[in-house]
């Protein structure tokens, strides 16, 4: 399955590209969304905010996971914070310095 990474995007992105490469990495891993999911994440991207009311099991965690790409892309540009890392004043990890 391929990786889903903030490496498909080079900063600073728009919205718009940054919902390119999460729909291109659905393509790659073979995920077709359902038409609801594809609604949820369009209006999510667009600034809209959403209640998804959807049995269990029909997707919603597809959508979760599409606007945490966007937003953590939004914070953090190329670089995720690793679990356990905090957010340090100058907005980056650690300061904003890379390791």
């Amino acid at each position: 399955m391929p990786i889903l990474s903030s490496d498909r995007l080079d900063p600073p992105a728009s919205n718009d590209a940054i919902l390119d490469a999460f729909l291109s990495y659905l393509i790659e891993a073979g995920i077709e969304p359902y038409a609801h999911q594809e609604s949820a994440i369009l209006e999510l991207y667009a600034g809209h905010n959403v209640i998804l009311n959807t049995p269990t099991g029909s997707g919603k965690s597809l959508v979760a996971m599409a606007v945490q790409f966007l937003l953590l892309f939004l914070r953090h540009g190329r670089r995720f914070l690793r679990w356990g890392e905090e957010v340090g004043e100058a907005g980056g990890a650690n300061g904003g310095e890379r390791q």
